[in-house]
């Protein structure tokens, strides 16, 4: 089983997690080709599947992946909640190219690896030291629109922040505007108005 005790879901079965592998081929470990969700659990179920559905299809568009198969998704999340007994946390959808050949283009037949994965909920949020990153997100970047596996950036600017004793760091854009921090959506409240960066 996994650090959170709970199974997970690969290419159309639930298996615990020692017994799930990944082909050492997979474009996904070896590039990061690939995308991901992380789509909350309350009362049983995914939170607003139909919404995660829609940015996963166009993250596939944006990579020239196959377009997901929604109904075989929905299946998925059925039989992992059923199997976990996961009532409250998260999944996790992870979409990748699948196996490959050496080198960057994908093979002409792909063969795409899905995974998801369960946590349970997380303690409440408390309040967080934050610092600014040195590294920049590259607002134009083709990845700044979908969520892909390369995640690089991020895990540099967790590093800093750590390095730094800090709980988190914000990234800038290359303009020098707040875009996120290392891992999470900011929302401000700005004259009673809820606000997001683009």
């Amino acid at each position: 089983m996994t650090p959170t005790g709970l199974p997970v879901w690969l290419n159309g079965q639930v298996l615990s997690p020692a017994e799930a592998r990944i082909d050492p081929a997979d474009r996904g470990l070896l590039l990061g080709d690939g995308l991901f969700e992380t789509m909350r659990v309350a009362d049983g179920a995914v939170r607003h599947f139909t919404l995660h559905m829609e940015r996963l299809a166009h993250g596939a568009g944006v990579l020239m992946l196959p377009p997901p198969d929604t109904d075989r998704i929905a299946q998925a999340v059925h039989d992992l909640l059923a199997a976990s007994g996961l009532q409250s946390g998260s999944l996790r959808l992870t979409l990748t190219r699948g196996p490959g050949p050496r080198g960057l283009l994908p093979p002409p037949r792909v063969q795409p690896t899905l995974l998801l994965a369960a946590a349970a909920s997380l303690p409440p949020a408390t309040p967080v030291r934050l610092v600014t990153a040195t590294h920049r997100r590259d607002e134009e970047s083709v990845l700044s629109r979908i969520k892909s596996l390369n995640y690089l950036p991020s895990i540099l600017a967790r590093m800093e922040a750590a390095s730094l004793g800090a709980d988190d760091a914000l990234l800038l854009n290359r303009a020098g505007h707040v875009a996120e921090t290392s891992a999470s959506t900011l929302v401000a409240v700005i004259g009673g108005e809820l606000l997001t960066p683009l």
